[in-house]
């Protein structure tokens, strides 16, 4: 049945192991026909005992499969030599001579058999370990994302595609290696969280920051240990992302935000001094006319006339300055448009001639609607975005 399964499975093995089966065969029905059909009375008890290390060949590197094969040859030889009188199993009577050749069947058979059983058991708990971490290791190698296996000494047993990009290392180079001799400029607050990964915590980290020689990288990362087929912890995983050029851009968001803050406030601080400095200061000045006119009403013609232009030269100037803090023109038609006619209506306000011209390609020339944020549509009124 051992061999019918072999021949079945089509497991093509080497032809070394074929040569060796030939040999240990060869070898058992050499010493076996020595020990029972040729042997002598002398030496009978000394050749059982040379069967040994054939059996326990034919248990360790062939399995069931090779002993019972082995068992057969040496029952059919014992067994072929007791039936002609010769052997360690002649000489009594019988019915002693039958019970002695069964008890040393059944004891080597039973006993190398178990053996077998054992050594087979190992193996196949040994096959499926290697399995089992062939199957991590695949997964590592073609994940997506930057992931390290290591051993419980920090050495690497397999790398994904995306770590190597990620930290300019070849998958040749790094196998076998010591993590720490790789990066040897790891901070030591992440060797103690290799530490505790390998005790069998689970540790990560959304960003954390890694001062390198020349540069310095910020990292999401998570550790988690991996384990055996036997239940025994193996070593490590390491997912590690780079995420330092979104770090950047977040850092370039936050400081457009603190600019656009700090035009708002320069912003605010000039409206405001427009209408304490300018409207503020013109609106007291009419109010003093319109009280002149009061205590003194005979140049009422004149005067009118004066107050009424005053009254619509702060009328314009305060539209202006609306105008200023919301544009519809850079709503609804654009900023190059918006910006255009500010530049016009600027001219005209301050008597100077004022010639604008946009470099900009792309939709934005046309007439489809750009929305500005409104916290950047003062500057950008105004010329200074």
């Amino acid at each position: 049945m051992g061999w019918a399964d072999i021949a079945l499975a089509r497991v093509i093995k080497p032809k070394t192991r074929y040569v060796e089966a030939l040999v240990l065969f060869i070898g058992l029905v050499t010493l076996a026909h020595f020990a029972f059909v040729a042997s002598d009375a002398e030496i009978r008890p000394a050749l059982l005992y040379a069967l040994v290390p054939f059996l326990l060949w034919a248990a360790f590197r062939f399995g069931v499969t090779g002993v019972s094969s082995s068992i057969v040859i040496v029952s059919f030889l014992a067994i072929l030599s007791a039936v002609h009188g010769r052997g360690p199993f002649t000489g009594n009577t019988p019915e002693h001579n039958v019970l002695s050749l069964q008890l040393f069947l059944l004891v080597a058979g039973s006993s190398f058999m178990a053996l077998a059983a054992l050594v087979e058991e190992y193996q196949t708990a040994e096959e499926s370990i290697r399995q089992r971490e062939k199957l991590l290791k695949t997964f590592v190698k073609k994940v997506p994302a930057g992931v390290a296996m290591l051993d419980h000494d920090m050495r690497y047993l397999q790398v994904s595609d995306r770590w190597c990009s990620d930290y300019g290392v070849e998958a040749s180079q790094v196998l076998g290696r010591s993590h720490y001799e790789l990066f040897p400029e790891i901070p030591e607050r992440w060797k103690e969280m290799h530490r505790r990964a390998l005790a069998g915590e689970t540790l990560r980290a959304d960003e954390d920051r890694w001062d390198r020689p020349g540069a310095t990288t910020w990292v999401q990362w998570e550790i988690r240990p991996w384990t055996a087929a036997n239940g025994s912890l193996g070593g490590i995983l390491i997912f590690a992302e780079d995420i330092t050029r979104r770090k950047q851009m977040e850092d370039a968001v936050a400081d457009v935000s603190r600019k656009l803050i700090q035009s708002q406030e320069q912003e605010r601080s000039r409206i405001g001094r427009e209408l304490h400095d300018d409207i503020n200061q013109r609106l007291a000045m009419l109010a003093i006319e319109l009280q002149r006119l009061q205590d003194d009403p005979s140049e009422t013609q004149s005067t009118v006339q004066g107050l009424r232009k005053q009254v619509e030269e702060i009328s314009n100037d305060v539209q202006a300055l609306s105008h200023e803090l919301h544009s519809s023109k850079l709503e609804y038609l654009g900023v190059v448009a918006g910006i255009r006619s500010w530049c016009n209506e600027f001219g005209e306000h301050h008597g100077i001639n004022v010639t604008f011209t946009a470099d900009v390609g792309g939709p934005i020339l046309g007439h489809r609607r750009y929305v500005v944020p409104r916290a950047a549509r003062s500057a950008s009124q105004r010329g200074q975005a």
